[in-house]
């Protein structure tokens, strides 16, 4: 089971009001509005026990498939830990069609393409190296070249 906490804030981005949830098993719920709040992502409840509350996106709770997908055009890097990876490719609903594992014995600089989230993780779109074409998770393991 799982508890989420959903948020009620002030004009000012303080909380006014919380209210939690416990679910034990994966529960849909409607949103009707995606903003970021106080630096985070987090969904406006229409409905049911959140009803009125914000609840942060992550990867417990989110909109499945991808949402705010955004280009990167200059090409930018990201540097990749030594260890194994693993890179996925998606349906438009979230769902893993393929996937590559590798396994790097040393750190590994590679390009990527564009950035999104998907299935309420972050997410690279490597463009080179072994993992050309996956969707690697954002994670401590990975760091995006500036």
């Amino acid at each position: 089971s799982a508890v989420h906490l959903g948020r009620q804030f002030t004009p000012d981005g303080h909380v006014r009001a919380t209210r939690a949830m416990t679910v034990t098993a994966m529960t849909t719920v409607m949103a009707d509005a995606r903003a970021t709040i106080n630096g985070r992502p987090s969904w406006h409840i229409a409905g049911g026990r959140l009803n009125g509350y914000w609840l942060a996106e992550s990867a417990s709770a989110f909109k499945p498939g991808s949402i705010q997908r955004l280009e990167l055009p200059a090409g930018p890097s990201i540097d990749i830990s030594a260890g194994t990876h693993t890179g996925y490719r998606y349906s438009a609903q979230g769902g893993v069609i393929g996937s590559r594992t590798v396994h790097y014995a040393t750190a590994r600089t590679v390009s990527v393409t564009a950035w999104k989230i998907v299935n309420g993780r972050p997410h690279f779109l490597v463009g080179s190296g072994a993992l050309n074409g996956t969707w690697l998770p954002e994670s401590s393991a990975t760091r995006l070249r500036v």
